[in-house]
């Protein structure tokens, strides 16, 4: 698959704007409904894959949104297992265009970090509690991702409430995957 990646310093503004918003900042949801995005994850990552949630980083030097994905098995009424992340990629934090695609095995975002296989305990929530949490983070990335890119430190209330339904919405056993693919970013929200 060719992906063209457009200079983050060359785009116009009008494309990058989220429809009903006045930022200019996307947030992951709007990436997994917009084309570029949702065409290079159905083309690289494997539909039987856990794909992660796309946290905020400047990492890479440009404003992005970080993935993983693992391998999964599911079985009905089991929890759902595992194996270490293998592959990550970026995309655009203003465009939703792929940046980087990266096999962990060739290029590790974290190195000397081992994972093994985990298994993601049942949480006994609704999915309309899921629900009501994603559509949260949402709204609160939407509002504090300009303060993140930016550098800003401010908000502290509402990034402790973002803080909180992430660690709801992830598991405990994948934290230490998420932070080594978005140190930036947890430092900033646990600041």
């Amino acid at each position: 698959m060719n992906v063209s990646v457009k200079d983050h310093r060359s785009i116009d503004v009008k494309e990058c704007e989220v429809p009903g918003s006045d930022s200019t900042w996307k947030i992951p949801s709007d990436l997994i409904r917009m084309g570029p995005m949702a065409d290079f994850e159905d083309a690289v990552i494997p539909t039987e894959y856990f794909k992660s949630l796309g946290l905020p980083t400047l990492r890479w030097t440009v404003p992005a949104y970080a993935f993983f994905a693992s391998p999964a098995l599911r079985s009905p009424d089991e929890p759902l297992e595992l194996f270490p992340p293998e592959c990550y990629w970026l995309a655009d934090a203003r465009t939703g265009r792929p940046l980087l695609f990266a096999q962990c095995s060739a290029l590790p975002f974290a190195v000397g970090e081992t994972w093994g296989r985990v298994t993601i305990p049942n949480r006994y929530r609704t999915m309309e509690q899921f629900r009501e949490d994603a559509a949260t983070i949402d709204a609160l990335l939407r509002e504090l991702v300009p303060s993140f890119f930016t550098r800003e430190r401010r908000e502290d209330d509402k990034r402790e409430h973002l803080r909180t339904l992430l660690e709801r919405q992830m598991s405990d056993v994948l934290m230490p995957q998420y932070r080594a693919l978005t140190p930036d970013f947890f430092e900033w929200v646990e600041a």
